[in-house]
């Protein structure tokens, strides 16, 4: 009897707890899940909705990489973010006091509520953001015990500023969106009962006022919804980015992260490449900024492995990267593909980097671009030598600019504005379109523009693109004009020989120029460096001829007094470099030893047979 009424006893407490259990908890699953509280499920609306549809809905729409970039090297495939055939590498995070590495969205949203994501352009913001919300859905799936995802992009938090509208509407859009047959009704419902994730990418594509607008709405959200947790992203210089979020910082990729990602990339296609080895023993310190960067690494990859192209060669390398991420088979997913061929998508690139690059402009509003490139499309409709056929008046600037963000990786977002992928490109693509686009009569007009520009040591860089795209046409069209400028000069007494060798140097000869060095450069039987004369031309020339002239040209030199500044400089390149490692004293003997007078009549002659010898090649 005792036994009994002990057994009655347990059943009753056990029974007590069970009812204030399912009073006091709120439900952290979905609709479609099994609800034991009798009264809770009298009070849900009828119609539910399955996450399962939900998380097949957004594999769909974000478990794609961007193909476009990696299929010149990892076939046509699509390659998953996540899976095995993943050619993601998830990054470091920081938050200055602590490293992250290989995070899962768990360890993320168990830091706090409240999170925000910033990194530089192409590090891998919105990939980041993407990946979070794939994995944090998987985990529900498996676990029906953490929140519910919900990605909101730009777009979204635009219509929230523009029209008002509630947060909860832009989450009930994003649900349908993705295939998920749910009231607004069922939905308020659920936002009471079950915790969200919610994901917010591109706030700094806002305006300042939108952005106002969003957090406003986003904290009255929060107050009638306070078990939401938040993640959202921005660059890291973005004035009005919401307060009291914990900061996380993408961090650059480290050695082992770069030859990683160039091996996933590679896997598919061309297994065998000596890319990876190489990137580990030699890129990735030569070339940091190509190499810590996910999508610049991705170029790289493409471009080295297209034609061995490396950034020491920068003109090279951005156009053979341009025609690998523009091939004939990439080139129909294209949105300007039946209006536009490859090559004259080329041209209004190339036409549209060498307008802004002369207009001083690497950097442009998202409202302005159209407007840009359609200026670049009539400039290149009026100089096409082009026999595509291709119906310039009919090309959407919109397009031109969606191709060149989304398949071409010429311009990157960055946040209300574009730039360039790398600043090199602009430059590589000014000089292509002056080099290989223009007649040759609109070329030599536009060389000699350049030639009397008094602001040309803003464009050295440009200068020796011009000679990698097309050595034979600079060293005939552009340096032969100048220097048979100079020389008439010289024979007519109105230029000092001197100073006509250096403008010469200073201005077309601070690079490796093959043969046309060997013509011009004078050099020393003595083992120093041809760099020596290069590097000390330009400094006298910018520091002493330019300001306040320059005396005693003509005086002699004791070479015995000049060897052992030579002896010390044996490699140097720059006279940046030649300026930093010498004493005054040394300095000015240096300067004197590069225009010694008995050298100049050599210069001279070798100049004038330099272009006797283009002039028997016409």
């Amino acid at each position: 009897m005792i036994i009994i009424l002990i057994i009655a006893a347990v059943m009753i407490i056990l029974i007590a707890v069970m009812i204030f259990s399912s009073g006091g908890k709120k439900s952290a699953q979905p609709a479609d899940e099994s609800d034991q509280n009798t009264q809770e499920a009298a009070n849900r609306p009828e119609k539910k909705w399955s996450f399962a549809v939900y998380h097949t809905g957004m594999e769909k729409a974000y478990g794609n990489l961007n193909q476009s970039m990696l299929s010149p090297i990892s076939g046509p495939e699509p390659r998953m973010m996540i899976g095995d055939d993943s050619v993601y590498e998830l990054p470091r995070l920081s938050n200055k006091a602590t490293v992250f590495s290989n995070p899962s969205a768990r360890t993320l949203l168990s830091l706090r509520k409240h999170l925000i994501l910033t990194a530089p352009g192409g590090y891998g913001k919105s990939t980041l953001m993407r990946y979070i919300f794939l994995t944090a859905a998987s985990s529900f799936m498996r676990h029906r015990s953490e929140e519910i995802p919900v990605y909101l992009e730009a777009e979204q938090l635009r219509a929230i500023a523009v029209s008002g509208a509630n947060p909860a509407d832009m989450i009930h859009s994003r649900l349908q969106a993705l295939g998920v047959d749910v009231s607004r009704e069922q939905l308020d419902h659920d936002l009471n009962y079950t915790p969200f994730l919610i994901l917010l990418d591109g706030f700094d594509e806002l305006t300042s006022m939108e952005t106002v607008t969003v957090i406003e709405n986003l904290k009255a959200f929060h107050t009638r919804h306070p078990d939401m947790t938040y993640f959202a992203a921005a660059r890291p210089d973005y004035e009005n980015k919401p307060s009291g979020f914990f900061p996380l910082e993408i961090m650059p990729f480290s050695q082992g992260e770069a030859v990683r990602l160039s091996k996933k990339l590679i896997a598919a296609k061309k297994p065998d490449s000596d890319f990876p080895r190489i990137l580990r023993d030699h890129f990735y310190d030569d070339y940091p900024a190509f190499t810590e960067n996910p999508l610049l690494l991705s170029l790289f990859c493409v471009a080295y492995l297209a034609s061995g192209a490396k950034p020491d060669r920068p003109a090279v390398f951005f156009d053979t990267a341009f025609d690998a991420v523009t091939g004939e088979q990439d080139w129909k997913k294209f949105h300007s593909h039946e209006t536009v061929s490859r090559e004259d998508f080329k041209r209004i690139t190339a036409c549209f980097c060498q307008q802004t690059y002369f207009l001083e402009q690497d950097a442009f509003g998202a409202l302005e671009l159209p407007s840009i490139l359609e200026r670049a499309v009539r400039e290149a409709r009026a100089h096409s030598n082009s026999n595509s056929g291709a119906n310039y008046h009919n090309i959407n600037p919109e397009n031109i600019l969606k191709d060149l963000r989304d398949y071409a990786f010429v311009l990157v977002r960055d946040g209300t504005r574009y730039k360039f992928i790398h600043p090199g490109f602009q430059i590589a693509f000014a000089a292509l379109y002056d080099i290989r686009e223009l007649s040759q009569e609109r070329r030599k007009e536009r060389f000699r523009a350049l030639i009397s520009d008094p602001s040309w040591e803003k464009r050295t860089e440009y200068y020796e693109m011009l000679y990698q795209l097309e050595p034979e046409r600079f060293g005939s069209e552009l340096l032969r004009d100048y220097i048979q400028d100079l020389l008439n000069r010289i024979e007519n007494g109105t230029e000092d020989p001197d100073a006509a060798y250096l403008k010469a140097m200073s201005k077309f000869i601070p690079w490796e120029y093959d043969s046309i060095r060997d013509l011009v450069v004078p050099r020393a039987n003595r083992g120093y460096g041809p760099y020596i004369y290069d590097a000390a031309a330009s400094a006298l020339f910018q520091k002493h001829i330019l300001g306040t002239g320059f005396s005693n040209r003509r005086e002699n030199f004791n070479w015995q007094t000049v060897d052992p500044i030579f002896e010390r400089l044996p490699d140097l390149s720059t006279y940046e470099e030649v300026d930093v490692q010498l004493t005054a004293a040394e300095r000015r003997v240096f300067y004197h030893a590069a225009v010694q007078s008995e050298r100049v009549p050599a210069i001279r002659e070798a100049m004038r047979k330099w272009l006797d010898g283009l002039k028997d090649k016409k």
